[in-house]
């Protein structure tokens, strides 16, 4: 499958839509009809339909009750964010921080500013609409918006 989105993303897309269709469906015969949906739209898509029936067995396995419960928010981490923009071409790059950790940890300053390896993020690239329609504009036309 050919995306825009990073790896990670792209595997979590068939769980994270498994987990949604259970938490919606409060009867178990509307939750497979439904789910069945979302593996063929997957399917269609692109996905492998082995991949997709691994990650809606995995979801089978949840307790409803449980999926619904809201979860509190986790402990912040102290790591260091490193926030770029995402590209298909660009290398691994929580691997090259890894590879060279040590080598930042020869200094002791850097050791005490990194004591773990920075927090990866990415966010997404400038699309066609961001490119073809200027928020400056906009403002000038729709102050309200």
């Amino acid at each position: 499958m050919e995306s825009s989105h990073p790896e990670a993303t792209e595997k979590a897309i068939p769980y994270g839509l498994g987990v949604r269709v259970k938490r919606i469906c409060s009867e178990e015969g509307n939750y497979r009809k439904h789910g069945e949906a979302v593996k063929d739209h997957l399917v269609n898509r692109g996905y492998e339909g082995a991949f997709v029936e691994k990650k809606l067995t995995k979801v089978d396995a949840k307790n409803r009750e449980e999926l619904l419960k809201v979860r509190g928010r986790e402990k912040r981490s102290k790591r260091v964010p490193l926030v770029t923009t995402f590209s298909r071409g660009q290398p691994n790059i929580r691997n090259i921080f890894l590879k060279h950790l040590p080598i930042l940890h020869a200094s002791d300053r850097m050791k005490d500013a990194l004591p773990e390896p920075p927090l990866v993020a990415y966010r997404r690239d400038a699309n066609l609409e961001d490119i073809l329609v200027h928020k400056k504009h906009n403002k000038m036309f729709f102050p309200d918006a």
